[in-house]
């Protein structure tokens, strides 16, 4: 307690001496808490991971969950961006400094945002290489094979996508 009390508990102080938990005076703010202004302890916005530097703010924490959107974490991209960067930022396309991406269509489009390295080979996981109908496109061989046997009327099994930059 600061200033003196009321009773023997930390809920019965004045004032604080370093941080106010609820109605309880701490000596730090528990796990995901960080103190504001004045020294209330607040929760780290749901999107934080490893803590926050100010309380319920997406735009400061320590580390995004999921991914990172014009500065603040989010929990998904928007489906205008269908592409990350290997810090987990949402792109609306690869940079010219990492082109290629990870194929994940499906039979509706791409799935999921695609992440976007400097070659096919930096992919983590099964070897995938770029796919002949798209250079820039990383594709695992049974991805390129099920395109290759198809007719040129009907593609099975791949989704051909064109990225306009500029």
């Amino acid at each position: 307690c600061y200033g003196g009390c009321s009773g023997p508990s930390a809920a019965q102080c004045t004032s604080c001496a370093k941080f106010k938990y609820g109605s309880d005076c701490v000596d730090a703010c528990p796990t995901n808490y960080v103190p504001d202004s004045s020294n209330i302890c607040g929760a780290c916005d749901i999107q934080c991971q490893d803590g926050c530097l100010y309380p319920g703010s997406p735009s400061r924490c320590v580390k995004c969950k999921n991914y990172i959107l014009s500065g603040a974490c989010v929990a998904s991209c928007p489906s205008t961006m269908l592409f990350v960067s290997t810090a987990d930022e949402c792109l609306a396309a690869c940079p010219p400094s990492a082109p290629y991406y990870n194929d994940t269509s499906t039979a509706t489009g791409l799935s999921g945002p695609q992440l976007c390295v400097t070659s096919c080979s930096s992919i983590p996981g099964p070897a995938r290489t770029s796919n002949p109908s798209n250079a820039y496109r990383c594709s695992l061989p049974t991805q390129i094979s099920a395109a290759s046997s198809s007719s040129s009327t009907s593609y099975t099994g791949i989704i051909i996508a064109c990225v306009v930059i500029g």
